[in-house]
């Protein structure tokens, strides 16, 4: 492709070049709650420092899910050259609860093993691109709306006997797949390839309704990726034997923190809201929030046909950042595909 497996290129698919994909993959404890009035041993673990209850590193108190098994269909049209086109569905394919359930302050009940995720539609605009300037690299933005679509999707709830426009999901009991409500992603896409090797940074925020859950306060964060990988069908190019070696492979990273902002509460709209519009700052320690995950993939890239398999482990594993994963999928180029046969056709002839 022209990214990484996470990372994304700031080079867009040409005019009605279709490129349409399946992944998936499996994590290990994805959604776990620390507590965080207590710190693990280390550095900042002296009661007596006034920085212990910014330690990224707090004691784990229960793992929310311990396995989930799930997979993602995806779709991406390029348009003139200027714009690429994005759609997915993430589905849920089996999970379980966590150990050290029964330790959590709140009563939960059991969780749906299949479900649907928020379906993503999003785009790609060209802003940069690199080959039209000497040395610079290709730059794009990128959006997402995240609408959730999963069981227990609703518009309106009733409270007593009054109706609330509510639109979400129906409890975290659904099984964690939604937001519950519409959220948007944007991130700026800047990449280099050159001979074969690709470099890409992504960085950008990602807005939802903020929502509370066990101490935690789960709000808008910044999110950074980077990768570096290597694209033999790039470097055939250059080196004609390449083409006998289409391996693709990289290294990535991905890093995230909450950002710190108010937390508002409005009647109708916000989960468990009373009557009348509330504002509060939660306490600094609720955006010290940081996630870190390093990645690894190696594939192929063989007559528009895109396989690949890799692994992820996360370095400080928290809400959404599991502690290990394995993952892999399937992109397929259309146009690709044929001109290769086409090409083969003529070659016969």
């Amino acid at each position: 492709g022209l990214g990484l497996a996470r990372t994304q290129s700031g080079r867009l698919l040409g005019h009605l070049v279709l490129d349409v994909g399946v992944s998936g993959g499996y994590e290990r404890n994805p959604l776990v709650v620390t507590d965080r009035a207590q710190n693990a041993p280390g550095p900042w673990s002296d009661a007596r420092n006034p920085l212990g209850q910014y330690n990224p590193f707090h004691r784990r108190v229960a793992s929310l899910l311990t396995d989930r098994l799930s997979t993602e269909a995806t779709v991406s049209l390029g348009l003139f050259d200027w714009v690429q086109l994005y759609a997915a569905l993430p589905v849920t394919l089996w999970q379980q609860r966590g150990e050290g359930i029964s330790q959590a302050t709140t009563p939960f009940g059991p969780v749906n093993e299949f479900n649907l995720g928020d379906l993503r539609f999003g785009g790609k605009v060209r802003l940069l691109r690199g080959e039209d300037f000497f040395l610079l690299p290709d730059v794009a933005v990128v959006a997402q709306l995240m609408v959730p679509v999963g069981l227990g999707f609703h518009l309106v709830t009733v409270d007593g006997f009054v109706p609330r426009f509510n639109p979400g999901t129906a409890g975290w009991a659904q099984g964690y797949t939604s937001e519950g409500f519409p959220s948007l992603i944007t991130e700026l896409a800047i990449s280099r390839e050159l001979f074969g090797v690709f470099a890409g940074v992504n960085a950008g925020v990602r807005l939802r309704r903020p929502y509370e859950l066990l101490q935690l306060t789960i709000s808008h964060e910044a999110v950074v990726r980077a990768g570096l990988g290597f694209k033999g069908r790039s470097l055939a190019r250059h080196l004609a034997f390449m083409r006998f070696l289409p391996v693709e492979a990289g290294v990535e990273a991905q890093a995230s923190n909450a950002l710190i902002h108010p937390y508002v509460s409005v009647p109708f709209v916000t989960p468990g809201a009373g009557n009348a519009v509330s504002v509060r700052t939660p306490p600094l320690r609720d955006f010290i929030q940081p996630s870190l995950e390093v990645s690894a993939f190696v594939g192929l890239d063989v007559l528009g046909i895109h396989p690949y398999v890799g692994g992820g482990l996360g370095v400080l594993s928290t809400w959404g950042t599991p502690d290990w994963r394995i993952m892999g999928g399937l992109r397929v180029v259309p146009t690709e595909l044929l001109d290769a046969v086409r090409s083969g056709k003529a070659k016969d002839r």
